[in-house]
């Protein structure tokens, strides 16, 4: 996030200030496992992970479930005090630069499509139920659906079209307002899909079964 007038905030961000961590808890297929050092490696077949935060003048809950056949990330944000932000991007996700094309599902279940070919530019640039880019070389879709339609002022899906990478990003707002006690609360899944061969079948498949795992919340 970037406050009004200010510098940025969280991920990897620190030039407005560093998120403060109050408490994390790791859940591995239904018991709580202790974290006692960086750099361990965790095996299961349900991972959860919750961290309680503060980022800026937002209280912060961050859930992330990972299983053998998705990532299921869920944010919850509560304004602290009123505050106004320039920009607010709620999920991000890097993708290889090997995806060749994009497909995604507007609100009112039209499809939209189109190229990624390194263009410096932003594709999609709308608010969308899905997003799924081809990785032609791997034979993959990779889908990221929201249950609900993260909107908010100026709100929009966006793939950057990078050489580095093709970066996802789920933008609630692009200058907002907030009340104190005012909350979001938003869930992105993200799921690999194989044996995409282009034509779209097997992504569409997919995420029409997100659809009826994870409904659609108005």
């Amino acid at each position: 996030m970037r406050p009004k007038g200010a510098q940025w905030w969280g991920t990897g961000h620190k030039e407005g200030g560093r998120e403060v961590v109050h408490r994390i808890k790791l859940i591995v297929d239904g018991k709580d496992v202790p974290i006692t050092k960086t750099g361990e490696t965790i095996t299961g077949k349900r991972i959860e992970f919750i961290k309680d935060s503060t980022i800026w003048k937002f209280k912060v809950r961050a859930e992330i479930i990972l299983t053998n056949t998705e990532i299921y990330e869920r944010t919850e944000m509560e304004a602290l005090e009123v505050c106004d932000l320039d920009l607010l991007y709620y999920f991000m996700h890097c993708f290889p630069p090997s995806t060749t094309k994009w497909m995604a599902q507007l609100p009112d279940g039209s499809i939209e499509q189109g190229p990624l070919s390194h263009s410096q530019k932003m594709a999609v640039t709308k608010d969308t139920t899905w997003v799924a880019q081809y990785d032609e070389k791997d034979q993959l879709g990779l889908l990221c659906y929201t249950p609900r339609v993260i909107a908010g002022n100026k709100s929009a899906s966006h793939i950057w079209d990078l050489d580095r990478y093709h970066k996802y990003y789920l933008r609630h707002n692009n200058g907002q307002s907030f009340k104190k006690g005012e909350k979001l609360d938003f869930t992105v899944v993200v799921k690999a899909v194989p044996n995409e061969t282009g034509d779209w079948k097997e992504t569409k498949e997919a995420a029409s079964q997100l659809m009826k795992q994870f409904p659609v919340v108005d």
